[in-house]
């Protein structure tokens, strides 16, 4: 037996008589998702803000800034690497799309593993690593709060 396979049998060994917990392989999706919280605020709100992020991320794709538009909540604050802007009105933001859906925000957006690994928390849900939060507001109507356009 070479030292490394004796050092292997002899932990394995040591772990089991002192009821150290055996290592499993965590739930399909879990590893890559430590961040996702979403489905702790219940089935049914999980859903609509995956549902939400799923129209979103169709309308990104498709580019139709009119659509997004739509989604969003206004006024609402960009928040660009070097400063924040209020975007007042739906013309508004289609005239500063391009800006404001940057290829690095779109990536996040169109990114399948956002609407798996969706954050949540009393503020709102968080695509990606916070690029855009949005929020469900009366009648479960989910808007866009915030874009995050840090620029990379």
């Amino acid at each position: 037996m070479t030292v490394r396979a004796l050092i292997f049998a002899t932990t394995l060994i040591v772990g089991a008589s002192t009821g150290l917990p055996h290592q499993t392989t965590p739930p399909s999706g879990q590893a890559e998702c430590a961040g996702d919280t979403v489905d702790r605020m219940g089935p049914e709100v999980a859903k609509q803000a995956r549902d939400f992020l799923g129209k979103l991320r169709n309308a990104v794709q498709r580019n139709e800034k009119k659509q997004v538009a739509s989604m969003v909540r206004y006024p609402i604050s960009i928040h660009f690497a070097d400063k924040t802007t209020v975007i007042r009105n739906a013309d508004e933001f289609a005239r500063n799309y391009r800006r404001i859906v940057s290829d690095s925000v779109k990536a996040e957006i169109i990114n399948e593993k956002s609407s798996r690994c969706l954050f949540a928390n009393s503020q709102g849900f968080m695509v990606g690593d916070g690029e855009v939060w949005f929020q469900e507001f009366p009648q479960g109507v989910f808007k866009i709060i915030t874009f995050n356009v840090m620029g990379r």
